[in-house]
């Protein structure tokens, strides 16, 4: 061959891709992408939907190994009041008042009654009116709740033997603190008062008042009968007016025939005194053992302010009167 032929490839391969052929051009492709195919793994076509291999994707490895951050998840919507609860709480949210008693906090509704009320008596017609249609309600709402009370109190009285009967069978504490007939007053547009319990807690507290009324009564007999008759002789007489009143105050709570216990029981413990006042100084140390106080041994009734706060804390008994 001619080395100056321009046909001729030159030696140097300046020239060479210009006389391949076609499928050596793409072996040569092949080659120089590390793609070079073997007898038996030819090596594959390159093109549309056939990339080369060496940018292929490796089975079991990601092609995008950081991924793409996952999106935020926005926070679901809280659950809907509804409708009538939404009322509600809007009707009774606190709201600072003022006025002759001073700065507090009252529900909505009652502030927004008390603005009717005030304008009314300033001589608004509108607010008049509407003071006037809100009493007119209120009253017979009232009236409604006391004529069920009634109803039911007239029932209870029929049955009330038969409730006895049954919760003294089943031996629960309110069978005993179940008012009678004679606890119970119905006024003629009046809310039932009753004296005794209907529920097992009203019957734990009071039967728990109960012995805190005996302690006290044995506390009275005691502080009298140990008074020196030299002291008596001397007109300085025990100070028993408050555990009187107190002994008072709890029979107004139970049902007649308990209070009446009370009675008897001071009346025994009178002739008990006279006989024999150790028995009164054990059974004085006994019955405030009970209550983890220490029996008051100086004449005059304990301060009464620790006394009702331990019973309010054990028994959630409302004394506040």
């Amino acid at each position: 061959m001619n080395p100056n032929d321009p046909k001729t490839p030159s030696s140097d391969g300046r020239n060479i891709a210009s006389h391949l052929t076609e499928p050596v051009v793409q072996q040569v492709r092949a080659a120089s992408l590390g793609m070079t195919g073997t007898a038996d793994d030819p090596a594959p076509k390159i093109g549309y939907r056939s990339p080369p291999r060496a940018g292929r994707f490796k089975p079991g490895q990601s092609g995008n190994p950081k991924g793409c951050p996952r999106k935020a998840v926005a926070p679901s919507a809280p659950p809907l009041t509804p409708p009538l609860q939404q009322v509600q709480e809007h009707l009774t949210r606190p709201i600072s008042i003022r006025d002759a008693e001073g700065s507090r906090q009252v529900p909505a509704l009652l502030a927004a009654a008390r603005m009717i009320e005030q304008g009314a008596a300033e001589g608004s017609v509108q607010l008049k009116k509407a003071d006037n249609k809100l009493t007119l309600e209120a009253e017979q709402d009232r009236q409604k709740s006391i004529a069920h009370d009634h109803e039911f109190w007239r029932g209870y009285i029929k049955q009330h033997m038969e409730y006895v009967r049954v919760l003294t069978a089943k031996g629960d504490i309110v069978a005993e603190w179940l008012p009678y007939p004679e606890d119970i007053v119905m006024a003629p547009g009046q809310t039932v008062h009753y004296r005794g319990a209907i529920t097992d807690a009203e019957a734990e507290g009071l039967n728990y008042l109960r012995r805190f009324r005996d302690a006290v009564i044995v506390k009275v007999i005691h502080d009298i009968y140990r008074t020196s008759y030299a002291a008596q002789r001397r007109g300085e007489f025990p100070d028993t007016d408050m555990g009187m009143v107190f002994i008072e105050l709890t029979n107004r709570m139970f049902p007649k025939r308990i209070a009446e216990e009370g009675d008897y029981l001071f009346d025994e413990m009178q002739r008990l005194a006279q006989v024999s006042p150790r028995y009164i100084d054990r059974e004085m140390t006994r019955a405030w053992a009970a209550f983890d106080i220490p029996a008051p041994r100086k004449p005059g009734f304990p301060p009464l302010a620790p006394l009702l706060k331990r019973l309010r804390k054990t028994h959630n008994l409302n004394l506040s009167n």
